[in-house]
């Protein structure tokens, strides 16, 4: 990770460690090949050297409330002082430092689904799971018995 990422007197560490794992999305979101896939602008570049812009888009992403955030953001409002353009990115960026959060659109508005809570007693290999009378559902789940039939 390049020396510009947060250390330890950030809320994430992206120095020790694998940082990928640390946000998500991590391998599209931090400094690499694949935010390199996504950014061409930045393809080929070392990430210790990307510019003070891209520097300032990836910390607003996954570093808002960082030191380095900060710096960067003060950097790229001085240089783009007089260019309309690179204006217009630095305070679309600024206005903005809040880590992503991701809606699921089909349940946008609907009421939330209500909160049960229980001891499972048998984890089905289908995501199927029981609690004591109940039989759950659960989207997305995998346990270790679901696992085994994946490899």
């Amino acid at each position: 990770m390049p020396s510009w990422m947060p250390g330890d007197e950030y809320l994430t560490n992206f120095q020790k460690g694998d940082p990928y794992i640390k946000v998500d999305e991590g391998y599209a979101r931090l400094p690499g090949k694949g935010y390199e896939a996504i950014h061409p602008e930045v393809a080929g570049i070392d990430p210790e050297h990307y510019s003070d812009m891209s520097k300032m888009r990836i910390l607003a992403d996954v570093a808002p409330y960082s030191r380095e955030y900060q710096r960067y953001a003060a950097i790229v409002g001085k240089t783009s002082q007089g260019n309309a353009e690179l204006r217009a990115e630095y305070e679309r960026n600024d206005l903005m430092p809040s880590p992503r959060r991701i809606h699921n659109s089909r349940t946008r508005g609907k009421p939330s689904t209500p909160l049960r809570s229980g001891i499972v007693s048998n984890v089905g290999s289908n995501s199927k799971h029981e609690r004591r009378s109940d039989l759950l559902s659960l989207a997305g789940s995998l346990s270790s018995a679901s696992l085994g039939s994946l490899t």
